[in-house]
């Protein structure tokens, strides 16, 4: 009988004590919904440059102006700054489907023209 009495209370301790453990990760931790993801698809990306060279004068078309190393460079370099604690940044090659994940793909194209076309 006090080998039973034993086991129960180890058995309810160790309970409590996941509980106890599990509720505190839960406040302390963050949450599936606390996190967001942030991609550049490359895809998309040359989908809006091919656009905009479309409406470009005859003479104008290049991608990126002709400064695709530049442009590269700033693709990788500009999206860190959109990342911190919860955001995480992701590059890929195409879109990316999910909860709490969006596509920053636009807002970069439009940066990265706008330096390309201060020089």
């Amino acid at each position: 009988m006090e080998i039973a009495k034993k086991i129960l209370v180890l058995i309810t301790a160790v309970t409590m004590g996941a509980c106890f453990g599990f509720t505190i990760a839960r406040q302390l931790g963050l949450s599936s919904n606390d996190w967001h993801i942030l991609y550049v698809a490359e895809d998309e990306l040359m989908s809006l440059e091919k656009d905009r060279v479309k409406n470009e004068h005859l003479e104008d078309r290049q991608l990126f102006f002709g400064q695709i190393d530049k442009a590269v460079n700033l693709a990788v370099s500009l999206p860190k700054s959109y990342q911190n604690s919860t955001t995480k940044v992701v590059y890929s090659m195409s879109s990316v489907k999910g909860k709490n994940v969006r596509s920053i793909s636009k807002e970069i194209h439009s940066k990265i023209i706008e330096e390309l076309s201060k020089q």
